[in-house]
Order: C-alpha cells, then sequence, then structure tokens
C-alpha cells in the first residue's frame, strides 16, 4: 500500500486487487481497452495468489503478446519457482521479505526506463 500511494503521488494509475480472480479482471479490462494509457506499464504479484497463481496469470499474458513488465512477489523463494518464473517471462522475482525499498527501487527503476511519456519520466526522477 505504501508503494501504491508513493506511485499514485508521482503520477501513477495504480491498480490493487486483493486476489487472483480479480487481477484477472482488471487485466481483462485493460486489454479490452484500446487506449494504450489504460494498459499498465508494470504488474506486480504475488506467486501464490488466491484463486489462482500469478505465475499461471504471466503465463496467460505472455501467451497473449503482452509484453509488460511483471515482478513476482514469492512468500518462499525457492530456486524452482524462481526458474519457472523466469522462464514464463518474469522481468523480477523478489523475496516478500525483500525491504519495501527495494522493491521500490525496483519498481521506479524499472518505470523510468521503461515509459516513453517525458512528463511521467520527470515525475519518477524527483
Amino acid at each position: 500500500q505504501e508503494l501504491a500511494r508513493e506511485l499514485r503521488g508521482r503520477g501513477c494509475m495504480v491498480r490493487t486487487a486483493s486476489d487472483g480472480p480479480s487481477l484477472l479482471r482488471c487485466l481483462s479490462r485493460a486489454l479490452d481497452d484500446e487506449r494504450p494509457t489504460r494498459r499498465p506499464d508494470l504488474i506486480v504479484a504475488d506467486v501464490e495468489l488466491a484463486g489462482c497463481s500469478g505465475i499461471g496469470i504471466l503465463e496467460g499474458i505472455r501467451a497473449l503478446g503482452w509484453d509488460v513488465p511483471f515482478f513476482l512477489i514469492a512468500n518462499r523463494p525457492r530456486d524452482d519457482v524462481a526458474r519457472r518464473a523466469f522462464a514464463a517471462g518474469a522481468t523480477r522475482v523478489m523475496s516478500a521479505t525483500t525491504e519495501v525499498e527495494m522493491l521500490r527501487t525496483a519498481v521506479l527503476t524499472c518505470l523510468l526506463v521503461s515509459r516513453p511519456r517525458p512528463a511521467l519520466r520527470r515525475s519518477l526522477v524527483r
């Protein structure tokens, strides 16, 4: 929530989902929207979402040809989970015990590099 608040304060549109089915609905609406500005520039999801797998969602997104940066957060980081996540196209796999500051830095860096909009780039570099 702290990261979502900060991103909103920097002019980013942030959507949150409490479980897998909610995330799927949110992503489905974004994919159906013709306006590119309505699509996420980055997705952060748990590996173990209630109702479905974060890796499964990532695999589905990649199968549709959507190349959005995708961070996965693992409660119990294991090598096999990380290998499967990276094989599916994950941008980053981080432990749920990772300091919020490390996640914040990784997300802001990824957005700064991947977002072409100059006004937003200025808001991210503070």
